[in-house]
Order: structure tokens, then C-alpha cells, then sequence
């Protein structure tokens, strides 16, 4: 290693003493071992513990200062609130509000012209003081207006525990008649969501079947605040919606088949995907404090004392806000929140497709800001004193959490800071520790000892050199299939079509390429007129290239043959020729710092392409070299080449070896794939 000229003096504090390489060795140990504890620490720590008491409520807290930072948002213009509010209460008869006056205001909503009304009221069997005569009419007239309105949601709960629930309400049908019709989940996967509930509290008898049903359970967090909106509760081998996704499934319109329940993913609500945690929650997006949604009273909607178009086209949601009376929560904004204002939120997060973004990707995320702040943390401990240690703390803390911030407020996700953050509090600890216990004369060699570091860590140099391509451009040989087609008879034909009809012809045929190509899991390097050249194998490789090639080159065939019998364009498409080889492919990307160019180069390449020219003289559609037969057979496939003859040792054009060539004749019918 060159050292530093003596001309110049050194500014290292440590240069004043001098270590031998065991002491410059056992640095590099030392701070490759704090990296490696604290990344593994954090991710265990993050893997398993990240849901405890503690760091929920640390995590739970940061959440909400990232959205007081932000502010409020506005909220979508469609979703409105009717309030039970205390006046609605004085003046209607009390608490809980008779069956009759909810009848009258299901009426006025109708009249009023509200597109989607949901209820965040439980209408049991039991109604308070009430007798049963009145309860009986008070029912009798609700369900009227609810059929009349025809727009109605009403709730459901779910029951934990020993009680299990009101179950003389339960018909088996109606509740069925609300689960999601359409559930995505691998074979043998157990989905993530709560325990099952042992009973379920429903509607009143007299009211089911006028309106559509949906659970409106929560789940808190430890620090007692809500958070999340859980998708999925099963009961009874079904799979049930909360009143967010109900009430905005009517609103939008959609068929139950519309709503998807994807465990591996999220909810897919009108072919657009909420991704949602490993527990199937999302997370929900607030707007701002008590009272961000548009909020009328009930008793001014009876008294029609509303402006005339309030409630038009309006999802309204409708539910109490009186003091004592109702479910209130902890918000980010908030410390009393109206459950009422919390199903407006989640319900407009999915109309507009706007939740937090706990998904995987996210966690991956979390994943690699644990590693990032470790490794931070330990390149402080090569800064030459405790003061500039706790200063690159600090400033590497306010960056990363000004991160965490953009990437809420551009991009709603949620990053965790505090696991992150705690590692590297702990390294930087750590590092002011280690630097405490270091003598002058170790900044030299820390200095010195940067080159080893860094001779003994390929991986940060190499995401350095290959930012712009990635591992696989950088000319080192790979093995992969290459796949040449070529369409036999182009000429002729565009002859015949014109330039118009002829680039018509080809973004067709183009089109039909790709569509196969991608079907099987190949890379289209280019086309190159009437031709492409596919490879199959890069960036990474995978035991069943060959066969996919071979699979791809056939249906190709296939499809090409199916389009030439469209008369649109007079019988002129012609055959397409298709030869692979397998082998070394050197994949590189050439080129300037704006226009790039992928190219792969090697023997195989022009074996492949010398197979599909061979096809020519042999009447085939298609033709392999013997490696890529011997891998078809060894992956279990030799079916594919039930239809294939064999030429032992042939000679190939401008290549001094011979080679084995399986071909199809052109008349051989291709092979079940």
C-alpha cells in the first residue's frame, strides 16, 4: 500500500504512534463485529419484537408527530358525517335513538339524495328502555325505509371470548350473504388475521335482509390508540369485510367479486391493489383532528334544515358523537376521536386508494435501514474524536427521520424509525466508547486500515461499479439459453403489403412475440426487423432455462400460425424459424451516459443463430443444438421432443467443431406443452 509522502504533515492525531498490522487487523475485526452484532441484533430485535408494548408505543408516537408535521389533508369531497350529536339526543327522546326517528332519518337521507348510507350504530334485539310493542313497530319501520333506500349498511360485531354472542339473532344466510366472495391464499397458507371470534352480534331479526351487513370491530394498539384498519375477520370458514370496505364497495358500485382478499398482497378493491401488512391490516391514513369531515345533525336533517345539496351523491356515514354515548379513540390528531369520524377515514382512504403502506416491501425497507444505520453508526467510529461521534449521531438520526418523513408525506409509506434508530444510538454509543479506549496513534491506523476494510468488503464497492447495470452486464460469462426467430418469407411479403400494412404487420407480430416470450419468464435482447433475439438464464439463471426456451420457441410457432390465418392481412404473414443454444453468454451494457445498449456475445449466440439458419435447409420450424436436448431431457421434459429427429456431429457454418442438431420437420405436429 503507498504511504502518505512525509512532505506533507498529517493531520490524523493518531499518526503520532504506530501499530503493527495484528493491531490494524484487530480494529478491522473490531468494527466488522460491531456491524455484524448490530445488524443482527436490530433485525431480530425488529423480526420479533417490534409489535411489543415499548417500541409499539415509541413507533406509535413517531407515527403521529410524522403526521403532525405534515398537517391536515383534505379529505375526499364524498364522504360526509351524520352526527348523533346531544341535541339530536334531547330532542328525539334520548339515548340509544328509537327505531322510528332512525326510519325517519334513513327517509330523509333517501329524499336527500345520499348515494351510500352506513351505519356505525349496533341495532341488537335490545333498545334500552323500549318495550317490545314499540321496539316491534320502531323495527317494522326501519326496515321499510332501509328497503326503500336500498343503499343501507348496517353493522355487525364479532364477539372474542367465552360469550359467544346473541345468537338468536344469527341467520346463517344473511351473514354468509356478507362475506367476501372472492379469497386468494397459497396452498397450505395460514392467513395472519385475528383468532376466530366464538359469536357475532347481529341486527335485529326484523331488520335483516334490508340492508347489506359488514363487522364494525377495531383493533388498538398497545398504547391504546387506532391505527390500523383490520380487512379480514374469519368466522365459520368465511372471510368477513369491516364497514369501511362495504360502504365504499356500494358507493363505487362494485360487484362483491370486485373486492378481492389477497393474503399474499392485500385488498384488491376495484382492480386496485391496498397492500396490506402480514396481519391483512392497513394502516390508516388520517386527515387532520376532530371534525375534518364535512358533519351534520341528525335533528337538522329531520327538521330539513340541511343546505339542499349536502348529502347529494354522498356516502354518509352515520353515527354518534355525543359525549358518553359512543366509541371514541386516540388519533394522531386527537385524543377523543368519534368511531364515527374513524370509519369515515378508513373509508376514504379506500376510495381514494390512499392508505399507509405497511406492505412487505415496506418491511424489506425497515430491513434495510436497520443494516444501513448499523453500518453508518459503525463508519463513525473511524471519525477522530467523541465530539464529531455524537454529531454524526446526530445528524445521521435528524437524516434518516427526514427521510422517513418524505417517504410519508410523497409517498405514504411508514418507515419504522425506532428500531432503526435505536441501533444506531447503540452503535454510536458504541463507537463513542470504542474511541474513548483509543490512544492517539490509532487514527493512523484506523486510517491506514480503511484500504484493508475495504479490500475485505467487495460487495459496497461492487453495488458502486455495477450501479448502472447490476451483477449480471459486467461481461463475465453466464450460462443461458439463447433463442434466434426470424420470419421466413418476410420479404416477399412486405412486398406485397407496403410500408404502411408492413410496419402494421410487424408491431403485430412484435406484439405476439413478447406477449410468449414474457409468458415464459424470457428477455427479448432486441428485434432486429423480421427477427429477435430472446435469452433465457439472465441476470440469473435458473435449472429449467432450456426448457422454457424450448417451450417459448413452440408456442411461438403455434401463435404465429394462429395470426396467420387472420385475413386481415391476406395470408401475409409468413413462417417464423426459431434455433437455441445453451451455453457461456457474456451480457454486457455498452454504450454513452444517456443512450445504452444491452449486449450479449459468445459462442452460444452464434450457434443459435446458426440453428435457426439451418432450419432452412433441414424444411423445420425449429431446431436445438444437442445441449440444450440433453437439459429438456435432464429437467424431465423429454416429451417436448417427442416430435424432434436427431443429427449426430454435424458441421456449422464458421465454426470449426461439429455439433448434434435436433430439428422438427415443418409437417410434425407439435407436442403437448
Amino acid at each position: 500500500m503507498p504511504r502518505l509522502s512525509s512532505a506533507r504533515p498529517s493531520s490524523d492525531p493518531g499518526s503520532r504512534l504506530t501499530g503493527g498490522p495484528p493491531v490494524r487487523r484487530g480494529r478491522v475485526v473490531l468494527r466488522v463485529a460491531l456491524f455484524l452484532v448490530a445488524a443482527v441484533a436490530g433485525l431480530v430485535v425488529y423480526g420479533n419484537w417490534r409489535d411489543h408494548a415499548v417500541l409499539q408505543a415509541m413507533e406509535g408516537a413517531a407515527l403521529d408527530w410524522r403526521f403532525r408535521l405534515r398537517g391536515s389533508a383534505p379529505p375526499p369531497p364524498d364522504v360526509v358525517i351524520l352526527a348523533i350529536d346531544e341535541r339530536t339526543i334531547a330532542e328525539t327522546g334520548g339515548w340509544p335513538v328509537a327505531r322510528h326517528v332512525l326510519a325517519e332519518a334513513v327517509r330523509g337521507l333517501d329524499a336527500a339524495g345520499a348515494r351510500t348510507v352506513a351505519f356505525d350504530l349496533m341495532l341488537t334485539r335490545r333498545a334500552g328502555d323500549q318495550t317490545q310493542e314499540l321496539l316491534r313497530r320502531g323495527n317494522a319501520e326501519l326496515a321499510a325505509a332501509l328497503d326503500a333506500a336500498g343503499n343501507c349498511v348496517l353493522p355487525i360485531a364479532f364477539v372474542f371470548g367465552p360469550r359467544a354472542g346473541d345468537s338468536r339473532d344469527i341467520e346463517r344466510e344473511h351473514l354468509q350473504d356478507a362475506a367476501y366472495k372472492v379469497v386468494r391464499m397459497a396452498p397450505r397458507q395460514r392467513p395472519r388475521v385475528a383468532p376466530p371470534p366464538s359469536g357475532v352480534l347481529m341486527p335485529s331479526k326484523a331488520l335483516l335482509g334490508h340492508a347489506a351487513l359488514a363487522h364494525v370491530n377495531v383493533v388498538l394498539d398497545r398504547d391504546g390508540a387506532l391505527r390500523h384498519l383490520p380487512t379480514v375477520l374469519a368466522y365459520a370458514e368465511q372471510y368477513y369485510p369491516p364497514l369501511a370496505i362495504e360502504a365504499a364497495r356500494r358507493h363505487r358500485g362494485l360487484a362483491r367479486g370486485e373486492v378481492v382478499v389477497d393474503f399474499a398482497a392485500g385488498i384488491v378493491f376495484g382492480g386496485h391493489l391496498n397492500a396490506a401488512d402480514s396481519a391483512m391490516r392497513l394502516p390508516i391514513n388520517y386527515y387532520g383532528p376532530t371534525g375534518t369531515f364535512p358533519t351534520y345533525s341528525m335533528i337538522d336533517l329531520l327538521r330539513r334544515e340541511l343546505p339542499p345539496d349536502a348529502l347529494a351523491g354522498k356516502l354518509v356515514l352515520v353515527g354518534s358523537i355525543a359525549t358518553g354515548v359512543g366509541d371514541f379513540f386516540r388519533s394522531p390528531y386527537a385524543y377523543l376521536l368519534p368511531g364515527v369520524e374513524y370509519f369515515a377515514t378508513a373509508t376514504a382512504n379506500l376510495l381514494e386508494g390512499r392508505f399507509l403502506d405497511r406492505s412487505d416491501r415496506v418491511v424489506l425497507l425497515d430491513a434495510l435501514a436497520i443494516m444501513v444505520m448499523a453500518a453508518a453508526g459503525t463508519l463513525v467510529t473511524l471519525l477522530p474524536s467523541i465530539r464529531l461521534i455524537a454529531f454524526a449521531g446526530i445528524v445521521l438520526l435528524v437524516g434518516f427521520g427526514a427521510v422517513a418523513q418524505m417517504a410519508f408525506q410523497g409517498a405514504l409509506i411508514w418507515l419504522n424509525v425506532t428500531v432503526p434508530g435505536l441501533v444506531l444510538a447503540l452503535v454510536v454509543i458504541a463507537a463513542a466508547a470504542m474511541r474513548a479506549l483509543q490512544d492517539a496513534g490509532e487514527a493512523r491506523e484506523q486510517a491506514r486500515q480503511r484500504g484493508v476494510l475495504a479490500s475485505h468488503m467487495p460487495a459496497t464497492f461492487a453495488d458502486i461499479l455495477t450501479s448502472r447495470g447490476g451483477p449480471a452486464l459486467d461481461g463475465r460469462p453466464r450460462p443461458a439459453a439463447v433463442l434466434f426467430a426470424d420470419l421466413h418469407g418476410f420479404t416477399s411479403a412486405s412486398e406485397r403489403l407496403g410500408p404502411e400494412r408492413t410496419a402494421a404487420l410487424l408491431r403485430r407480430l412484435h406484439g405476439v412475440v413478447e406477449e410468449v416470450v414474457l409468458r415464459h419468464g424470457g428477455i427479448i435482447q432486441m428485434f432486429v426487423g423480421d427477427g429477435a433475439m430472446i435469452h433465457f438464464g439472465l441476470p440469473e439463471g435458473r435449472p429449467d432455462d432450456c426448457v422454457r426456451a424450448v417451450v417459448c420457441g413452440i408456442e411461438l410457432i403455434d401463435d404465429m400460425a394462429s395470426q396467420a390465418r387472420d385475413p386481415a392481412f391476406e395470408g401475409a404473414i409468413p413462417d417464423i424459424r426459431v434455433g437455441i443454444d445453451y451455453g457461456a453468454v457474456s451480457f454486457s451494457e455498452l454504450g454513452g451516459s444517456r443512450q445504452r445498449q444491452l449486449t450479449a456475445s459468445g459462442d452460444t449466440v452464434n450457434v443459435a443463430s446458426r440453428m435457426e439458419a439451418m432450419t432452412r435447409t433441414l424444411d423445420a420450424d425449429i431446431a436445438l443444438s444437442g445441449a440444450v436436448a440433453t437439459l429438456v431431457r435432464a429437467n424431465g421434459r423429454g416429451d417436448l421432443l417427442a416430435s424432434f429427429k436427431r443429427l449426430d456431429d454435424q458441421p456449422i457454418r464458421g465454426r470449426a467443431g461439429h455439433l448434434d442438431v435436433w430439428y422438427r420437420p415443418r409437417a410434425a405436429s407439435p407436442p403437448d406443452t
